[in-house]
């Protein structure tokens, strides 16, 4: 009986490329096989089952989390969003850094000859209802690049559609350059 009066909650913090876009493991960008991850949240007898099909990131989690379990909220600047009520987060972003140049001397040093390009380079990215836009920024460089991906349509980040869709890239980078 006791699981009747226990919340299980399975997620993850990333996921693992496996060859996507060339990439093995997890520390070389944003692509969706490295953010989207699961969330399932089981309580029998307190949620019914359902599937929430919009993003949220880990704070949405957090207060989602809070709330069923019935725990005072803390003071936060962070929005508050609750997945189970309905109420996923308009826009959901995310960053990672790569290595840092003594991280990467050290990687060198027992594998000669590794392009530091993949990973001297951070990564931010944002989503807006079906569009994702992932942003890296190469070290030393003075710009970032860009791309957009329909992440209902093309889940597997196949087609770059930031050429295409000109209005969505501006909005998700006034986005981001804001947060």
């Amino acid at each position: 009986g006791v699981l009747d009066d226990t919340s299980v909650v399975c997620t993850a913090d990333h996921g693992e490329q496996l060859g996507e876009h060339h990439r093995m493991g997890h520390r070389q960008g944003l692509d969706r096989a490295l953010v989207h991850v699961p969330l399932v949240v089981s309580w029998p007898g307190r949620l019914a089952p359902r599937r929430v099909a919009a993003p949220e990131g880990t704070v949405g989690q957090f207060y989602t989390l809070q709330r069923l379990l019935a725990l005072p909220a803390p003071p936060t600047a962070h929005a508050r969003v609750d997945l189970l009520a309905g109420d996923p987060a308009p826009r959901v972003f995310t960053e990672t850094f790569g290595w840092d140049a003594q991280s990467f001397r050290r990687v060198a040093a027992w594998a000669p000859g590794l392009d530091p390009g993949p990973f001297a380079r951070t990564w931010r990215g944002g989503q807006e209802g079906r569009w994702w836009l992932g942003a890296s920024h190469p070290v030393g460089a003075g710009h970032e690049e860009f791309h957009l991906y329909d992440a209902l349509a093309d889940p597997a980040e196949t087609t770059d559609r930031a050429a295409d869709e000109p209005a969505a890239v501006a909005d998700l980078r006034a986005a981001l350059a804001e947060r």
